[in-house]
């Protein structure tokens, strides 16, 4: 669902206001936020993210013996990214490094850190930002009853006054940007969404369809935007 496209000079007046003021007037729409947003995100060079899930588990593995519990690393245009991801099986909880330079990739093994592809998975997590199947497609396509929430502050960023966006959407849009981890039944989706830049601090993805009582939730924040990193294979 792509929304109706404003003028850029009203939108950035707009969100200038709010950010000086705690209120636009008028408040810009719901599709033109968000459409500010995947444009925010397309035209990144770098990014520091955070993804972390809670509730039903979330499997890395067609044999269910992974699951995912967090990764935390850096994005660097178009298409490299490293991360640390924790899994936990079925006797154990580890670290494994992540590198990924586009189609070449390497993860430590989780019992002993040397390097290989011990898992077979290849996930880059730069899927994360990829304009086609990312975040900013998520934005995009098929979203049902979206609305703007309001002006919040979350308390990881206190003092800042962040646009809440929601909406539901197929949870197959966002399988690719999670190797598969997503993609039972619909999923509900919010953002809070940095006045002026348009940058999305925080998306958060429910999949009611994981566990009536404890749904799969997961939390993704972005951060360092644009701040450099340098991405190389890990020594042998």
């Amino acid at each position: 669902m792509k929304g109706r496209q404003w003028p850029v000079s009203w939108l950035v007046a707009s969100l200038l206001l709010a950010a000086c003021a705690g209120a636009p007037t008028p408040a810009p729409s719901a599709p033109a936020l968000l459409e500010q947003s995947a444009q925010a995100m397309q035209a990144l060079k770098f990014a520091h993210f955070v993804v972390d899930r809670t509730g039903a588990p979330a499997y890395l593995d067609a044999g269910n013996t992974l699951i995912f519990r967090r990764a935390e690393g850096d994005f660097a245009s178009p298409d490299q990214a490293r991360a640390t991801v924790r899994v936990i099986g079925a006797t154990f909880v580890a670290d494994v490094n992540v590198v990924a330079l586009g189609d070449r990739y390497w993860e430590t093994n989780p019992f002993t850190g040397a390097w290989g592809n011990y898992s077979g998975l290849g996930y880059n997590p730069a899927a994360l930002f990829n304009p086609q199947t990312g975040v900013p497609a998520l934005m995009r396509h098929d979203l049902a009853n979206l609305r703007l929430v309001g002006l919040e502050t979350l308390p990881d960023y206190p003092g800042q006054k962040l646009f809440h966006l929601s909406a539901e959407a197929p949870g197959q849009q966002a399988s690719t940007m999670t190797a598969g981890m997503i993609g039972r039944g619909q999923v509900n989706l919010d953002w809070w969404i940095q006045p002026g830049t348009g940058y999305t601090l925080r998306l958060r993805v429910v999949e009611p369809d994981t566990d009536p009582k404890d749904p799969t939730v997961w939390l993704v924040d972005f951060d360092s935007f644009n701040v450099p990193v340098t991405l190389t294979p890990p020594a042998p």
